[in-house]
């Protein structure tokens, strides 16, 4: 069953509004081994399909198969012998898929930040205290706080309450 789905399908993408990348698997990586090849074949893909009305189009000896959506483009691309409605069939699939996980949230917000959720974790400075880590939240207004110490202030008692009076009221 594996084999046969890594030869229905050759790649499945996501392109932004601009031809960029947001999500690609390619399932033959002797084709386009290179993500440099990949990159290219991406963006003439683009260039072709963008302003296009079709669904369906022969690009570079590969059937692509593709739906857009506001500011989203969704491929699916597969040999150029293979069965137009197999590869509909699973971009339909993938794009109500998607849409059904991401439909409160902006198209191409909720992508990115899927993605970056899986590239990187929490990040939370954390300091050393007895030997544990503790999380912490900087307050900015703190920041740069440092409290005076009362042996380097050179004032008098009155003039420091007067100070504090000042701040207070």
């Amino acid at each position: 069953m594996q084999q046969l789905y890594q030869d229905v399908l050759k790649a499945i993408l996501i392109l932004d509004q601009d031809g960029k990348r947001i999500l690609g698997k390619y399932y033959d990586k002797q084709i386009l081994a290179t993500e440099k090849e990949q990159s290219a074949f991406e963006k003439n893909l683009f260039q072709k399909t963008h302003k296009a009305n079709a669904e369906i189009i022969l690009f570079d000896g590969f059937i692509c198969v593709y739906r857009s959506n506001v500011d989203l483009f969704f491929y699916v691309i597969g040999s150029c012998n293979e069965n137009e409605l197999i590869l509909q069939s699973v971009l339909n699939c993938f794009y109500e898929d998607f849409y059904k996980n991401a439909s409160n949230m902006d198209e191409s917000k909720s992508v990115q930040q899927q993605k970056q959720r899986k590239q990187t974790k929490n990040k939370i400075e954390r300091r050393i205290s007895k030997g544990r880590r503790i999380r912490y939240v900087e307050i900015e207004k703190l920041v740069n706080f440092f409290p005076a110490v009362p042996e380097r202030i050179p004032w008098s008692h009155e003039r420091r309450d007067e100070l504090f009076k000042s701040l207070f009221v």
